[in-house]
């Protein structure tokens, strides 16, 4: 959502503030949308939103307004509909060419995934359709978005798992439920903690011990205060040394010793010392990594391809990875290369083949 508004100094005579001036460019660093606007969103489903005069609205990947900047506030689009604020503060979702399919009668809501959405309403949570209507039984404390044909809700104290059809997964009756995206739930029910897949299979059922990560090779698993991973068969794989335990990727572990990280195996392995001040998590098959105040890029493999050269640097997205230096913002390739000589103001991550950068 995008509501922001700048604050003037507090004598604005003696100062002349720019506006800033935001476009778009392609992979190979040229200017394809001119930078005329306040603000930009990142294109989704070759719509993006900007910000003209204060209000937002929709162009296309030519750089048309087709959606005029009416709207306080807006989100991408996302199954064909966009999520608008209006002068009210009222939310409703529009179609592709501004008109209304639901109207802004919502103090709040979610943008729709597979089908349906989360709004608020004077009863609770619900989940609408495309046509606004209620689309499942019952008013929920807590509702998540639905993502691989579930979602996760609150119901009178507990939680449970939900499908499209509005039948129960798993009947909430669970303290809380983590939903992984490799493909488990992991629910805590009293002093145990039980692993289903999304299929509703339990996978496993571990007693006396908080699970907050499961994976068939190795569990996350916290008793008396200690992080420790374990096998279904609660043999320790990793020692009590580690301050902190994270989930990585599919098969490797970040661990904190002190303020540094490193990387262990399932097995319980260091795959890297622990060195690093931060790590990010494997993206498009890149880590990136500082080491002392300067960020560089490593592979899956852990193999360095950018040595720590960066002021700050974010994780690959669209094939592409934001940097800064002394110059500004840039972009990085697949390989480690600058895409381009010119720096910018501020820079946004690439999405479908865009990226929305602050030329001044």
């Amino acid at each position: 959502m995008h509501t922001g508004t700048q604050e003037e100094p507090s004598d604005s005579s003696k100062y002349i503030r720019a506006t800033p001036q935001w476009g778009f460019i392609d992979t190979l660093g040229r200017l394809q949308i001119s930078g005329h606007f306040e603000d930009a969103d990142h294109f989704s489903e070759n719509m993006a939103a900007v910000k003209q005069q204060n209000m937002w609205g929709f162009i296309n990947t030519y750089g048309e307004i087709v959606i005029p900047c009416t709207f306080k506030g807006t989100w991408a689009f996302r199954e064909g509909i966009a999520r608008v604020l209006n002068k009210d503060d009222k939310i409703g979702f529009i179609d592709k060419k501004g008109r209304f399919l639901i109207p802004p009668v919502y103090e709040n809501a979610s943008d729709f995934h597979e089908g349906k959405a989360v709004a608020e309403t004077e009863r609770g949570l619900i989940y609408i359709d495309r046509k606004g209507k209620k689309a499942l039984e019952g008013y929920f404390e807590q509702a998540s978005d639905f993502e691989n044909g579930i979602a996760k809700v609150k119901l009178l104290g507990k939680f449970g798992i939900i499908k499209t059809d509005g039948s129960w997964l798993l009947k909430p009756k669970y303290q809380h439920i983590n939903v992984q995206p490799n493909g488990y739930l992991v629910c805590i029910l009293r002093d145990k903690g039980v692993v289903f897949n999304y299929r509703g299979q339990q996978q496993a059922n571990l007693k006396n011990c908080m699970v907050l990560h499961y994976h068939p090779k190795s569990i996350l698993c916290e008793k008396d205060g200690v992080q420790r991973l374990t096998d279904r068969k609660n043999r320790i794989r990793s020692d009590s040394t580690f301050e902190e335990i994270t989930p990585f990727g599919d098969t490797i572990w970040q661990v904190r010793s002190g303020n540094y990280y490193g990387l262990l195996s399932c097995s319980g392995k260091l795959l890297i010392p622990i060195q690093f001040r931060q790590l990010y998590r494997i993206s498009e098959n890149r880590i990136a990594f500082r080491h002392g105040d300067l960020w560089g890029f490593m592979d899956e493999q852990l193999n360095i391809i950018v040595k720590p050269i960066y002021n700050l640097a974010w994780s690959f997205q669209g094939g592409f990875a934001r940097v800064t230096d002394q110059k500004g913002f840039g972009y990085l390739n697949w390989r480690g290369e600058l895409i381009s000589a010119q720096r910018y103001k501020d820079a946004r991550d690439f999405s479908e083949g865009l990226a929305r950068v602050r030329l001044r």
